[in-house]
């Protein structure tokens, strides 16, 4: 009996030395180092793309042999790591080798070793790629390493990946904030890492798949691609993340980014860029950033067959070059650019402008609809992308912002708006004021419409703010983009308020809803981009401002660059105002009821432009009819502009080399008559060259009758742009505008009856058993997914550019329906179905 207990004991202690050997240094035979990218027998591929040259090569022979070391900032030595470890597994060069061995042996040891670490202000993004870095080297390195040197390495590891799981376990939602989300990457590259090697990995990865998954990849991105806190600062902490997704889909064959809302970030920074090659400085951001490691969201884009890939590669090009330049960054988010570079740099696509590929739109919205959305509304605000096209330096590109839901970092900016054109900004926000001068965040900054400006409670916020303005509330009501012309109209009423100034709970504006803020009367700017209506494309920028019925001080403020030259003029018809930035000039007239007062300011201490200010003082209503004329040294524009009539409607002329328009804004929206145009439209812009109108543009029009001919009939108004000839009714000539005669001087001249018969649309359901119609499901399968998102945008771009679409397509996405519609709608009411019902 004794020699059996003997034996278990025995047998008992040997099974409990086996397991605790096996958990502190487990077996290795599952996987073989690398495999988070590539194996080794997938290396030869890598090297049959660096041999095609171009980008790939460049990024490639860049990464050999560098030295970074101690440089400023901390932990630069991860680039040592990261790039000689990788140059020398694909191409065995025995100098990186020893570089990036050297490199790593020191940061897994002592005296240097990189031991975990965290912000003690919560600024985990420092520490993001140096623990990133040492994961990489682990992997790209090992068949290199001594049993010690592994061994120090996974200690470090071990340590990374203990410390931040225990700091972010219960709280995955961080990984939204560019604080955390490269951090929580790093967490998931070391699981990955360690996944066949350390019994916690796997906690690590799942943890890490679900964060950035619920958090980061379909929240932290707006539904156009649009990084919530700035296309600058998702590159606190992206890098890590993508990796990771790429890493994952690597070694578990899931892909964690497509249909997400991070996958349409190509689109958006292609659409966002402007005509000087850059994203503007905007809030806190600044100039235009995009990495090598986004080329794995862009590879997977073209994995589903996206269309518009070549205009991506043409988008790289003009920010980074047809090389591997990186002179544009600073310094902290260059690590992971040539590695994604050699990695997913799409070798067999041509770059191509996106002017000649017909998946483009030329112009866009992009609504803040994801995340902390405040309720529920059919006209997000956001971001809207005016532009000619993109032809290189030649176009002309405006963003006017408004946003619906809070935006970190992009500060307090209703109805703010930005231009350049021909390469050069001429309407700036070239602000620099730091987090400690509370001004930064205000109104006044911006380039929007102030109300009583020099009054004590005049701006918004009225306390310190610096970073954004939490819910924002403000609504696009009105878009379409056509050849002939681009259109948007903008209500600000609920963040033209104030925030400050309203009872919400807890004073946080994150509480501010449309139920809890009471907006001002009105607030709408509207904006039409002319582009066949004269030789040069202009604005026409109509604001209305109205904030409690009584009189007011309103002013228009944009800011202009601080060295543009030439300036003159008063802003009015006679005199416009007039600046140059190099070869490109900006002319401004402002139209206003009454008199107005023009101000250039002098630059403030932290900016690099100067505030241009028309106001008007004393009156209920802000009233001002803006013309921009934005042109390039001698292109000849002879632009003459005369105001016919003044008031309901107010009547201009313009001429410009031969071609003439007419441009009548009706305040009340009420029927009138101007000599043989009978109308409803709070604005009506004719190309009437030639004494023939050939196009319009109309906002708010039920009707709209020209020369007794019915050119438009709708019971509700509609925003549209059409040739003539687009229109069933013939084109008619007409005489050249006068002051008479008017709507009083002709009572015997009505508008006429017009009678179209329609056919009710079929409102199309689908079968029993599958996801009903109203919940986005276009395609009457089993899930609401990208699928049927891609079947909404192709008709509704082709919807909005007047593109002919059978009535059994628009059926398909016509999410809300109606059998007592007269048409079918397709709009951001359709989008916003889907979005709520998506996967």
């Amino acid at each position: 009996m004794n020699i059996c207990r003997v034996k278990i004991i025995i047998l008992i202690f040997f099974f409990l030395l086996s397991y605790l050997f096996l958990k502190a240094k487990p077996a290795y035979a599952v996987r073989e180092h690398p495999y988070l990218f590539f194996t080794t027998s997938e290396i030869g591929n890598i090297q049959n793309r660096v041999n095609q040259g171009g980008p790939v090569k460049l990024a490639f022979d860049k990464m050999a042999n560098t030295s970074w070391g101690d440089q400023t900032p901390p932990y630069y030595w991860v680039r040592d790591i990261i790039e000689n470890s990788f140059h020398f597994r694909i191409g065995g060069n025995a100098n990186s080798k020893q570089a990036a061995i050297s490199s790593f042996v020191r940061y897994t040891t002592e005296p240097d070793r990189f031991d975990f670490q965290l912000d003690p202000q919560g600024k985990n993004y420092g520490v993001a790629i140096p623990c990133s870095s040492i994961a990489l080297g682990y992997d790209f390195l090992y068949p290199d390493l001594s049993d010690r040197q592994k061994s120090d390495a996974r200690s470090v590891l071990i340590d990374w990946g203990n410390g931040l799981y225990e700091r972010y376990k219960n709280t995955p939602y961080e990984a939204d904030h560019n604080f955390n989300t490269g951090s929580i990457g790093c967490l998931g590259l070391i699981g990955l890492t360690l996944e066949d090697e350390y019994s916690q990995a796997q906690t690590w990865v799942n943890f890490t798949k679900s964060a950035l998954t619920n958090f980061y990849f379909n929240s932290s991105y707006n539904t156009g691609g649009e990084y919530v806190e700035g296309n600058f600062y998702q590159y606190y902490g992206s890098g890590p993340a993508i990796l990771f997704a790429a890493a994952y889909e690597k070694t578990h064959s899931e892909n964690l980014v497509r249909n997400k809302t991070i996958s349409k970030m190509w689109e958006f920074v292609t659409y966002a860029l402007m005509s000087d090659k850059k994203y503007p400085n905007y809030g806190d951001n600044g100039g235009t950033m995009i990495n090598g490691e986004n080329f794995y969201i862009l590879q997977d884009n073209k994995k589903t067959g996206d269309l518009k890939i070549p205009g991506y590669l043409w988008t790289w090009n003009q920010i980074r070059g047809t090389g591997a330049n990186q002179n544009d960054y600073v310094y902290n988010f260059k690590e992971l650019d040539y590695l994604g570079m050699v990695l997913y740099y799409p070798q067999d696509v041509t770059a191509s402008n996106p002017d000649n590929l017909s998946s483009f739109a030329e112009s866009k919205i992009f609504p803040s609809l994801q995340g902390f959305t405040q309720g529920y509304t059919p006209n997000p605000g956001g971001m809207a992308v005016l532009r000619t096209g993109w032809m290189d330096t030649n176009n002309i590109t405006l963003w006017l912002v408004n946003r619906w839901r809070w935006q970190n970092h992009q500060r307090y900016d209703p109805n703010h708006f930005l231009l350049s054109a021909f390469g050069e900004k001429l309407i700036t926000s070239e602000n620099y004021w730091t987090y400690d001068d509370p001004q930064r965040g205000n109104l006044n900054q911006h380039n929007t419409i102030l109300i009583n400006k020099d009054a004590w409670n005049g701006d918004c916020p009225t306390s310190d703010f610096v970073t954004g303005a939490a819910s924002s509330l403000g609504k696009f009501t009105d878009f379409f983009t056509d050849g002939k012309a681009d259109f948007i109209s903008s209500d600000s009423r609920y963040p033209h308020v104030c925030f400050s100034s309203q009872n919400l709970p807890n004073y946080y504006y994150g509480n501010a809803t449309e139920a809890n803020v009471t907006p001002i009367v009105q607030a709408d700017r509207t904006i039409a981009l002319l582009k066949q209506f004269s030789p040069q494309p202009y604005f026409v920028m109509l604001d209305e401002f109205n904030k409690n019925n009584s009189p007011q001080t309103y002013t228009w403020q944009a800011y202009i660059p601080k060295d543009a030259a030439d300036i003159q003029g008063n802003g009015t018809t006679a005199s416009p105002f007039y600046f140059r930035k190099n070869n490109t000039y900006m002319k401004m007239v402002f139209i206003t009821p009454g008199t107005f007062s023009q101000t250039l300011l002098p630059s403030q201490e932290k900016r690099n432009d100067r505030a241009l200010q028309v106001t008007q003082t004393g009156v209920t209503k802000g009233q001002f009819l803006t013309l921009l004329f934005p042109g390039k040294s001698g292109d000849n524009q002879n632009i003459t502009i005369n105001i016919v009539k003044e008031n309901n409607p107010l009547v201009l002329t313009i001429s410009n080399s031969g071609k003439n328009n007419l441009i009548l804004y009706n305040e009340t929206e009420s029927l009138y008559t101007y000599d043989n145009i009978t109308t409803d439209a709070k604005l009506l812009i004719l190309d009437n060259s030639g004494n023939v109108i050939s196009k319009y543009l109309i906002y708010k029009g039920k009707n709209l009758t020209i020369s007794g001919k019915g050119i438009l009939s709708s019971a509700s108004p509609i925003s549209k742009v059409a040739d003539l000839s687009d229109d069933p009714s013939p084109t008619s000539t007409m005489t050249p505008a006068s002051p008479t005669p008017s709507p009083e001087e002709n009572p015997n001249k009505p508008a006429p009856t017009i009678t179209r018969t329609q056919t009710p649309p079929v409102c199309q359901t689908c079968p029993s058993g599958k996801i009903e119609k109203a919940k986005g499901n276009a395609n009457c399968d089993s899930t609401v997914n990208n699928d049927d998102y891609l079947l909404w945008e192709e008709t509704y771009i082709k919807t909005v550019n007047n593109i002919f679409v059978s009535e059994e397509d628009k059926s398909k996405v016509d999410f809300d329906c109606q059998d007592t519609d007269s048409i079918h709608r397709i709009d951001l009411v359709d989008y916003e179905a889907w979005r709520r019902n998506a996967f």
